[in-house]
């Protein structure tokens, strides 16, 4: 149930099928984590391609997970929430105190016993001290405040996740720094559902107002960034964007949630998170505004490296390759219908299976609207990646010598998706906690 040295970078499967399936949904970046236990282990930013788990890495560990759930096989203590709390305030005292007996023994060695290596209070102490963020659980708004007191006892730098009352908590929260990362897997009626039953009022309000919880966070001044929180469809996610969107909350703002905001709160906001000279080529190409019911995610970079967005039903359903064809083809839509204007990449090789178009030190994409992330709309823009990395950005650039060119007419750019709590690419191993 305690297992915080667990590491998810260590156990990162490039051949996930899911990779695939968020690159085409326009994802480029992801946090994923470990997810069972109470302290389940260390969070990894990874990018969302690589021949090997290591290469998909670009910063660990970025955060500790904590849940209100013991895991498959716990019984006994903690059983109720209230032991729960109290068993989380322990063991981060424990780790403290860890630490004290450390730093003294360490001081002066001389005739005092050597402090046992504690390989679960290790890890929480370097949380502790280095400020590392903590992933907290919270979903309502009660839940939400009394984490929010919790993180200030304990001297956590705290993200809640979940917060799907954030429009109730917010006037709370406000001025109170903790961040949150705001569950795109929005309450909806069940599938199965008894057709008859009636669902009660706050189930139905619920389900009404947690789409405005984003507008409500960025009013009240509160940090937030989306995240997946297991949702099967990539598609889903971006629909429940849209939701947030069409309930008050600002575009920009919502290409910042899904792009900076995840990358300053997990410390990556160097590499990452805009389109700036000198970052990583994570990148994503739309079809129209973002945030437009018909628009289409046409293709992702991924440390400079293009990947087609075929999301047709099949391939979604599947996970499945990529069929080869001539550079240039058609993009499938996000519902598996043809897209309405092809993709056109000129002197590009036929793409080969599950994996970029082609091969190239330099890429030059031209004709796009470019919303950095920082502010700034470039209109008619070019774009040069060098080295898997953003060489320079403008307009009137014009295409190194020997570079690829991707005519991105009529094409919008921002930066890549980052998925700010994911369980992408982790094996079995990941959540071992016996």
């Amino acid at each position: 149930a305690t297992t915080p040295w667990v590491n998810a970078a260590d156990d990162l499967d490039p051949d996930d099928g899911r990779l695939e399936r968020w690159r085409a949904a326009g994802f480029t970046t992801a946090l994923t984590s470990p997810d069972q236990g109470f302290f389940p282990g260390q969070a990894a930013v990874i990018g969302l391609a690589g021949g090997f788990g290591r290469d998909m890495v670009l910063a660990t560990p970025s955060a500790l997970r904590i849940n209100l759930r013991g895991g498959p096989g716990h019984r006994g203590f903690p059983g109720s929430l209230m032991g729960t709390i109290a068993y989380l305030r322990q063991t981060f005292l424990d780790a403290r105190r860890y630490g004290e007996v450390w730093d003294l023994y360490n001081r002066d060695p001389e005739g005092l016993e050597r402090p046992a290596y504690d390989r679960a209070l290790a890890p929480l102490l370097d949380v502790v001290r280095e400020g590392r963020p903590v992933l907290l659980p919270a979903t309502t708004a009660v839940q939400m405040q009394r984490m929010a007191r919790l993180a200030d006892e304990l001297g956590l730098q705290a993200i809640l996740y979940g917060a799907h009352e954030g429009y109730r908590a917010a006037p709370a929260l406000a001025g109170s720094g903790v961040r949150v990362l705001v569950s795109l897997d929005f309450p909806k009626a069940a599938r199965n559902g008894d057709p008859e039953a009636e669902p009660d009022l706050s189930v139905l309000r619920l389900r009404e107002r947690a789409p405005t919880t984003p507008a409500a966070l960025a009013r009240a001044g509160i940090p937030f960034a989306f995240y997946s929180d297991g949702l099967r469809d990539p598609a889903q996610a971006l629909d429940a964007v849209r939701l947030a969107v069409a309930a008050g909350l600002d575009r920009d703002a919502a290409v910042r949630a899904l792009t900076l905001a995840p990358a300053e709160m997990f410390g990556v906001a160097d590499r990452v998170g805009t389109v700036e000279e000198g970052k990583i080529a994570n990148l994503t190409v739309t079809a129209g505004d973002l945030f437009d019911a018909g628009a289409r995610v046409r293709m992702v970079f991924v440390d400079g490296r293009p990947y087609e967005a075929d999301t047709s039903d099949e391939r979604r359903a599947e996970g499945g390759d990529a069929e080869g064809g001539e550079g240039g083809g058609r993009a499938e839509g996000a519902r598996g219908e043809r897209a309405a204007e092809p993709v056109t990449f000129a002197g590009v090789t036929p793409m080969t299976p599950r994996g970029p178009y082609a091969e190239a030190d330099t890429w030059f994409i031209t004709g796009a609207t470019i919303l950095t992330g920082t502010g700034e709309r470039i209109e008619n823009g070019q774009i040069v990646v060098r080295d898997g990395r953003i060489a320079d950005i403008g307009t009137g650039l014009s295409a190194p010598r020997g570079a690829q060119v991707i005519d991105a007419t009529g094409q919008w750019i921002i930066p890549g998706i980052i998925d700010a709590h994911s369980h992408i690419a982790g094996e079995g191993g990941i959540n071992e906690g016996t």
